[in-house]
């Protein structure tokens, strides 16, 4: 299979389960999905499982388990009832046998011990000088007390173009920012005032880190890409919505960016009176596009410079 076919054959894998993740509640049959892929079914479920290394009916089983698995974490949840329906699953006892099966506890018992969990060790610091101490804050993180700056800032609505790995990030990232290299070099969308980005689809606390979905991304400079269409091939065309972000600086590896996200969503963000919404967030990587035109293959994450920005989108709580 040369390179082509199989990049034809994942972005057709691909939009079936972003299908899937976008239709979590309704029937989602290998019929309904090989349809959305353009396959066969049969065809379908060998291309899909060969790719992805699960079947089609896991896949939905796993994301539709996700799915209820923050639901249950809300702090004021529905019942499990309406978690049960919402995320496709026809009855509540449906629904708790197959959650207690893949996290080895009943939905109640899962969240309670979450909830025991240890939070994320930290200690807030004065803020930089200079730092406007409203919108600007300072933490020390972990056992090796790692300084993070976390900011508040506005951000207008912006666009990028990505492509999916579905994965894990160790296995899939140099893969697909060698797919979007091919794709943005001779469109010219690759130069020196391109942002490169990586947006996390799942939350590891509940999803095994080697199907973690991750999209490798790249913003172009300001006055590139305007009525350029990613269509339907690998690359895909992703709008991101504007407003309140938090900005995480983080100075260490990609290994490290885990505890900076629960500093953020179980620290930060709730205790300066915020929400996450349902928008997706990133992670940029900035000064990175001169390494990445010469090596794609290596990804962003895995240059000499490890600065990386972590971006989520809140409201006010």
């Amino acid at each position: 299979m040369d390179n082509c076919q199989l990049d034809d054959y994942f972005a057709r894998v691909c939009s079936a389960v972003e299908f899937a993740d976008g239709h979590i509640g309704e029937d989602l049959s290998l019929a309904r999905l090989a349809e959305v892929a353009c396959f066969s079914p049969r065809h379908f479920h060998r291309i899909f499982t060969s790719l992805l290394g699960e079947t089609p009916d896991d896949c939905v089983r796993r994301l539709r388990l996700q799915k209820a698995a923050a639901l249950v974490l809300r702090r004021d949840p529905p019942s499990m009832t309406e978690i049960a329906l919402e995320c496709g699953f026809s009855t509540p006892a449906l629904f708790s046998r197959n959650f207690s099966r893949h996290f080895g506890a009943s939905p109640t018992e899962w969240r309670d011990g979450m909830k025991r969990q240890e939070k994320v060790r930290h200690r807030q610091m004065p803020v930089a000088p200079g730092k406007d101490p409203s919108t600007s804050f300072r933490y020390l993180v972990g056992e090796d007390e790692e300084e993070v700056e976390v900011d508040i800032l506005r951000l207008a609505p912006f666009t990028v173009y990505c492509v999916p790995y579905l994965q894990g990030y160790n296995e899939g990232v140099g893969v697909a920012f060698a797919r979007l290299a091919r794709w943005a070099r001779p469109r010219g969308l690759l130069s020196e005032g391109s942002r490169f980005v990586t947006i996390p689809f799942d939350n590891p606390t509940t999803t095994p880190p080697q199907r973690c979905r991750n999209y490798a991304g790249a913003i172009p400079a300001a006055g590139q890409g305007k009525g350029e269409e990613a269509g339907r091939g690998v690359v895909r065309t992703m709008a991101m919505s504007g407003g309140a972000y938090f900005k995480a600086t983080s100075k260490g590896p990609d290994s490290k960016l885990h505890p900076l996200y629960r500093l953020l969503y179980e620290i930060a963000i709730p205790e300066l009176g915020y929400a996450p919404v349902g928008g997706k967030g990133f992670i940029e990587y900035p000064g990175k596009a001169e390494a990445l035109a010469r090596a794609p293959s290596r990804g962003p994450g895995d240059q000499k410079s490890k600065l990386s920005f972590i971006h989520v989108p809140v409201r006010p709580a």
